[in-house]
């Protein structure tokens, strides 16, 4: 085939040109959150940047706890609804909706329970950890809000909530900076208020277009929902093993090998996110050999895209941790051991991805939570010795063996080859 046909075709794969857009987007949100992260670890000390991080950490997972699974069921829906146009997109919303009511009484249920316990057992606890603890509010509206729109096929749209959130906290930090106001506990207060107004205002906007009814959705959501946790905690534990097992700065180092690493991760995500509905479609309506056919094509997609990263950072990473300070150069060798199983990661596909929009995310649960129990072992072995190097060993031990075996699940369940090692 001809480089111009070739051309020509790279031109016309709508996957391609909306991972691409997709890219665009979440690239300007990770450069704003590193350009956060990067004026917060000079405007913090190391420890309290550590506590910031801990307290935002838990946040971020009790936001996707909140959401019970509700990305893969909305996207699911959509992609085997039967109806067209915004009656769809309205039907999906609705879905949502059981979710958003659920989801807050989880979060209040949580805040109470939280500040309860510091009102009688703990009146001297950080509150940079609490007030971080707090942006699960955001982050759990910001969370729905996305996989409505990726449900829907408008992965700009999701990206683009994120990235407005993350410039009104850069806003916010540039502001302190700039006025030199020396409070850290109050810094990250009002950051919290400000994304939390945004997101409530939004998400009441998108309501008042969609409708505030309520749509219970088909089957049960368990196993989307445990394995939602799942892949969270399996990203994020390493994090809360630091917490029992090491300090305050090695949660900081490892946060900035995470972020690191995000910007890796995100050529994934973009692919996944724009073909997650469409897989689900694909699946239903398409024969063996055209289903794989579109497969294959995704994979070449994500390789090509998150090798040029790969190597990037991996040349250009350690002047990039230097940004935060000399003290955050073992960052990046932290960050080196954590791409061995992204590098398998990006080798293997869209295997999650595939097997969920297939009706298969019960054997999907269950290996993620096998690998997530072999990430905390191995975390709780390794941790004490070797810090930071240690939880970063177990998850990429963790991620090489959830990929591996996903992939043989695809491949003799589907009998869909999702690797890059195809003919």
């Amino acid at each position: 085939m001809s480089i111009r046909i070739r051309t020509k075709n790279l031109l016309h794969n709508e996957i391609l040109i909306k991972s691409i857009g997709t890219m665009f987007i979440q690239g300007l949100g990770q450069l704003t959150a590193f350009g956060s992260a990067i004026l917060l670890a000079h405007y913090f000390a190391v420890a309290e940047y550590g506590q910031y991080m801990f307290g935002v950490t838990i946040a971020t997972i009790l936001a996707v706890i909140a959401t019970l699974g509700a990305d893969g069921i909305l996207a699911r829906s959509w992609g085997w609804s039967e109806k067209t146009g915004k009656t769809r997109n309205i039907e999906v919303f609705h879905l949502h909706n059981w979710f958003w009511r659920r989801g807050i009484v989880i979060l209040i249920i949580t805040f109470v329970g939280c500040f309860s316990y510091i009102y009688l057992f703990n009146l001297n606890a950080n509150f940079i950890e609490v007030f971080a603890f707090l942006f699960a509010l955001p982050f759990f509206i910001a969370n729905l809000l996305q996989s409505f729109y990726i449900a829907n096929k408008k992965v700009i749209y999701a990206n683009l909530i994120q990235l407005f959130m993350r410039l009104i906290m850069l806003a916010i930090i540039g502001v302190f900076i700039i006025m030199r106001i020396q409070q850290t506990t109050f810094l990250v207060s009002i950051m919290f208020s400000a994304t939390a107004l945004y997101m409530l205002l939004l998400w009441s906007k998108i309501s008042l277009n969609y409708g505030f009814q309520s749509l219970k959705p088909r089957g049960s959501n368990l196993s989307f929902m445990l394995l939602k946790w799942g892949n969270l905690l399996l990203s994020q534990i390493g994090i809360v093993l630091l917490k029992f097992f090491s300090s305050n700065e090695n949660i900081a180092y490892y946060a900035v090998a995470l972020q690191l690493g995000a910007l890796v991760v995100f050529v994934l995500n973009a692919v996944s996110s724009n073909i997650t509905a469409q897989v689900a479609n694909d699946y239903k309506t398409l024969d063996h050999k055209t289903f794989q056919s579109k497969i294959t094509d995704y994979t070449h997609i994500i390789f090509s895209l998150s090798a040029i990263g790969m190597v990037l950072l991996i040349t250009c990473g350690y002047w990039i941790t230097m940004l935060y300070g000399t003290n955050y150069s073992k960052a990046y060798y932290i960050f080196c051991v954590l791409m061995v199983g992204q590098v398998v990661n990006v080798l293997c596909g869209s295997v999650f991805t595939i097997l969920n929009m297939a009706g298969h995310e019960k054997t999907t649960c269950t290996v993620f939570y096998i690998a997530l129990s072999i990430n905390i072992l191995l975390g709780i072995i390794l941790t004490p010795s070797l810090d930071a190097y240690g939880v970063a060993i177990a998850s990429a031990v963790a991620m090489i063996f959830w990929n591996i075996v996903l992939v043989y699940v695809v491949m003799t369940k589907l009998k869909i080859n999702p690797t890059i090692f195809r003919r």
